[in-house]
């Protein structure tokens, strides 16, 4: 996420999406939005209805300041279990469209966590950091703050260089991961949303699986989860020279990288040259029991979302107004229920 803070970087969403046509408003809303454009829907999900047109809001940079109305509309949010982002925004009503709630292929948390993307190309397992690493430090990877902890714009190089060799993203007497929130410009075009989250995770705490077989969606009857031996520690090099590489890989600026489901389009990673040990995962897809903030595994820093002061960067009207308010919301939210 942009909280690694090394690209102005990059959620899987833990809300639904949010259907917003035309006066931009103050309140806080989730982290996955889209735009509604002229016909509205004429049914309930898996109904016949009129086109129907969706934008990701984060997409939007140049919009009218007129007064036409604006329609916000927040998903509900019982399929994330804990609520997801929800908690921290503030959200007057839950009105829009209802959902059938999806029976996921989640095992209980146990000493892996499962991760995968929506049509199951991508599946991980994430280890937690006892089930990892020896309890002396020397083995945890190095890693400079992110901007998430010390904003990179009032913050001093030798500060965010981190000379102490912190282990900033162990949590809870080591046996949990960082997870924060990002509003950086390259996570909102990237994704399409105001909003990402991220977990940092040491590379060596995830295997991934590679294999020739067809995807099978985790959301559908007819899955069957990879084979066990189908798992790999995670070696970005090594899976670019493999032919069943589940991941597609950009370099969205030097030295910055970030990968992606082919599939889907799932955003999967972000990581750098700087750090290459330390990865920035996709909070959304990680599958914990417990819920979409999966905080058996994860620490949330409610100190700021990472990049707040560039929500409305490169934009203007209503949608620049919308995202200040949104990001705004979010961090009064995060430090109010710290």
């Amino acid at each position: 996420m942009a909280t690694s803070g090394w690209d102005t970087p990059a959620p899987e969403s833990l809300i639904e999406g949010i259907s917003r046509r035309g006066t931009p408003t103050n309140q806080a809303s989730p982290a996955d939005m889209s735009l509604g454009e002229a016909p509205t829907l004429a049914g309930g999900y898996g109904e016949e209805r009129e086109q129907h047109f969706e934008v990701a809001t984060g997409v939007i940079c140049e919009s009218p300041t007129n007064d036409d109305p604006v329609e916000c509309l927040a998903q509900p949010t019982a399929d994330t279990i804990d609520g997801g982002l929800a908690p921290w925004l503030s959200i007057s009503n839950m009105e829009g469209r209802t959902q059938v709630p999806t029976q996921l292929h989640v095992e209980p948390s146990s000493r892996a966590i499962q991760a995968f993307c929506q049509c199951g190309k991508v599946q991980l397992k994430i280890f937690r950091p006892q089930d990892i690493f020896a309890k002396e430090g020397d083995q945890y990877p190095y890693s400079p703050y992110p901007d998430l902890m010390y904003p990179f714009k009032t913050s001093s190089k030798s500060t965010v260089d981190n000379p102490a060799n912190e282990k900033w993203y162990l949590r809870d007497d080591d046996t949990k991961y960082l997870a924060g929130t990002c509003a950086c410009r390259s996570c909102r075009l990237v994704t399409g949303y105001e909003i990402q989250t991220w977990a940092f995770i040491p590379r060596a705490a995830i295997h991934i699986s590679v294999t020739s077989r067809p995807p099978s969606s985790p959301f559908s009857e007819e899955y069957s989860p990879p084979e066990p031996d189908t798992y790999v520690p995670l070696d970005f090099e090594e899976l670019s020279h493999q032919s069943a590489n589940p991941l597609r890989s950009y370099e969205s600026s030097p030295g910055v990288f970030r990968e992606f489901c082919p599939g889907c389009g799932a955003t999967v990673f972000w990581h750098a040259k700087v750090r290459p040990d330390l990865i920035d995962v996709s909070v959304g897809l990680i599958h914990a029991s417990e819920g979409a903030r999966a905080e058996d595994l994860l620490e949330w820093w409610r100190g700021r979302c990472s990049f707040a002061e560039d929500a409305g960067l490169d934009r203007t009207g209503w949608s620049k107004g919308w995202a200040e308010g949104l990001i705004k919301g979010l961090g009064q939210g995060m430090k109010s229920q710290a």
